[in-house]
Parts: C-alpha cells; sequence; structure tokens
C-alpha cells in the first residue's frame, strides 16, 4: 500500500513551546517544531516537510533519487498544497462522509485488502483510522479545488483526438492498432490525464506569482 500523507495538527508559530512549571523559573523552551515556510497566511511546519520526505522515501521503495531532489519536491508539494487549499476555503468546498467512505473503499480495492488490513497498515505507520479520514477529506478538497480552477480550461477536440490516433498508428502500424472508435475512450482519457496535470502546474504557477510565499528552512 502507498505511504499516507498525513497533515500536521496544530501550530506554533513561534516555533517553541514552553515546558516550563510555574515553580520551575529555570526550566527553558524546548524546540518541538519550527517553520518551513510562509504561504499567505498558512504555514508549513518542518515536521510536516520530514514527514512528506518519508512518504516520497517510502513511495519509491529501492528506487534511489538525490535527497536534494528529494527534499525540494516534498518542500514545493507541500507550498502547492497550501495554495490550494486557500482556494477551497475562498470557495468554501467541503467534502461529506460519503465521499471519504467512497475514498476509502476505493483504497481498500486498489489496494486488496480488507478494514482490519487497512486499520494494520495504517497502524503500522503510526496512524489512526481517524486521521487517515482527515487526510483523504483535504485530498478531495484539494481535488475538487482543481477540478473547478482547471476543468473549465482543459478542451480535447475531435481533431486533437484523431491526430493523436493517427501518431499511435504511425508508431505501431495500422495492423497493430484497434479501430478509432474503439480506442477513443480511451486515447481520451491519457489526453485527458496529461493535460490536467499540465493545466494544474500552469494554475499552481499562477497562484504562487499572485501569493506571498517564504521559505524558512
Amino acid at each position: 500500500m502507498r505511504p499516507i500523507q498525513l497533515l500536521a495538527i496544530g501550530l506554533v508559530c513561534a516555533g517553541y513551546s514552553s515546558v516550563a512549571h510555574a515553580a520551575d523559573p529555570a526550566a527553558k523552551p524546548v524546540l518541538v517544531d519550527r517553520i518551513a515556510a510562509v504561504v499567505n497566511d498558512d504555514v508549513v511546519l518542518y515536521r510536516e516537510y520530514e514527514h512528506r520526505i518519508e512518504r516520497m522515501k517510502a513511495a519509491l521503495g529501492k528506487r534511489k533519487v538525490p535527497q536534494k531532489k528529494l527534499e525540494k519536491t516534498a518542500l514545493a508539494d507541500l507550498i502547492n498544497d497550501k495554495l490550494i487549499m486557500h482556494v477551497a476555503r475562498k470557495l468554501r468546498l467541503r467534502v461529506t462522509r460519503k465521499e471519504i467512505d467512497a475514498a476509502i473503499a476505493q483504497v481498500k480495492s486498489t489496494n486488496k485488502v480488507n478494514d482490519t488490513q487497512l486499520a494494520n497498515a495504517l497502524q503500522a505507520q503510526g496512524y489512526s483510522m481517524a486521521r487517515y479520514r482527515q487526510e483523504l477529506a483535504q485530498q478531495i478538497v484539494r481535488m475538487k479545488a482543481i477540478n473547478l480552477a482547471v476543468r473549465p480550461r482543459m478542451q480535447i477536440s475531435e481533431a486533437e483526438l484523431r491526430a493523436e490516433y493517427n501518431k499511435l498508428v504511425k508508431r505501431l502500424g495500422k495492423g497493430q492498432v484497434k479501430p478509432f472508435a474503439q480506442l477513443r475512450k480511451q486515447l481520451h482519457e491519457r489526453m485527458f490525464q496529461r493535460d490536467l496535470l499540465k493545466y494544474t502546474q500552469m494554475w499552481l504557477g499562477e497562484l504562487r506569482s499572485m501569493s506571498y510565499i517564504s521559505v524558512r528552512l
């Protein structure tokens, strides 16, 4: 099962939390977290950053990626998450219990696990089902924001589908490719996913240009 990215709960704005007891004036503040980046009126906490890197490493398995690249990607992804959630709050997007249940059902189906196996997998990573549901809710809200912002920009014409089909025929040979009518839906899905990534990146670039972002690492 792929790693589960969970959001940090709570915020220590100054990066310190005092554990001094009233009867112990000599006690000093203890560093519990610090800010990795400021994104508009939100922050990326260092523990979020570390957790994201660990999830990425786990997802890569035995594949090796330079640490610097992982760090750069993790921070960029977290900043993007904050930008998207800022839009989601403006749009007052919400997620229902039914939507979360459906997402969990899809995870179980994809990974071929039951409720107990999923719970055990989460527990092995130190997460409760309640926190996993909370993270899924965040993911669903972000996707809703992306869909509302990006989908209207994406228009795949019949001519574009035909052109993509012709490229496939040219590369593989006519005898190796099913008729256009049979492949149309598959081609549309492939082009849609490709364009979704492209237009999402464009949209995020626009959000970044209009936002206050300060990296503190």
